[in-house]
């Protein structure tokens, strides 16, 4: 069995099943995860629900979405703060 990766993740559930729907049309198959706990609980509080793909199938998926306008090039860039932890763990890391 192929291994699943998070393609996008969402604290609106509706927005999920939007993309979903989108990229199955597509002949991509699409897996969730979290999105009950999404609708019980404060999205944030287990980082949404998330969007997986098969691993054979994340170009192609990433391909659909921004041609489709729900991934932008900045969505794929670090945020601001994995940029900063990893600015403060460039101090700590080995030199070569």
């Amino acid at each position: 069995m192929s291994k699943l990766v998070t393609i996008r993740t969402f604290h609106s559930n509706s927005e999920l099943e939007l993309v979903k729907m989108y990229l199955e049309s597509l002949d991509i198959a699409c897996f969730t995860q979290d999105e009950i706990f999404n609708r019980l609980y404060v999205p944030s509080a287990i980082g949404g629900a998330k969007l997986k793909v098969r691993e054979e199938d994340v170009e192609q998926a990433v391909e659909y979405l921004m041609e489709g306008g729900y991934l932008s090039p900045e969505d794929l860039e670090p945020s601001a703060g994995i940029k900063f932890v990893d600015k403060f763990l460039d101090k700590f890391r080995k030199k070569s």
